[in-house]
């Protein structure tokens, strides 16, 4: 219970990295890109970062698996496949159902406030 739970974590901390990266990147090219190139790049940016906390990671779990007892070999096996599978769970799954989720109900643009007659008058 102890993996599995700890392999939704790793997972769920992925994937708010990932939309975190999509939220700064939304307020500086919104509007020069399309939010299926922002999801993109914010994906392209955050990478590297998986990438590097995946081989740390696993190189620890790898040692712990070789070099640990018994007991311990069945919580790294466990949390080896689940640490692999959690950055594509993160990519390939959580980013798609963004891009779906906002082209089936795309947010409102607030709209710019009108002047009117009234507003210049009392100026």
């Amino acid at each position: 219970v102890a993996a599995v739970l700890t392999i939704v974590g790793y997972s769920l901390n992925d994937t708010i990295i990932i939309f975190d990266r999509v939220r700064e990147n939304l307020h500086g090219l919104a509007r020069k890109a399309d939010f299926p190139a922002v999801l993109n790049r914010s994906i392209n940016e955050t990478l590297p970062r998986t990438v590097l906390t995946t081989s740390t990671t696993l190189a620890t779990l790898f040692a712990l698996f070789l070099f640990g007892g018994s007991t311990l070999r069945e919580f790294a096996m466990i949390l080896i496949a689940g640490i692999v599978l959690a950055p594509y769970s993160s990519t390939y799954i959580a980013a798609p159902a963004l891009l779906e989720n906002e082209s089936r109900w795309p947010p409102e643009r607030k709209k710019p406030a009108r002047t009117t007659a009234r507003t210049k008058a009392s100026a």
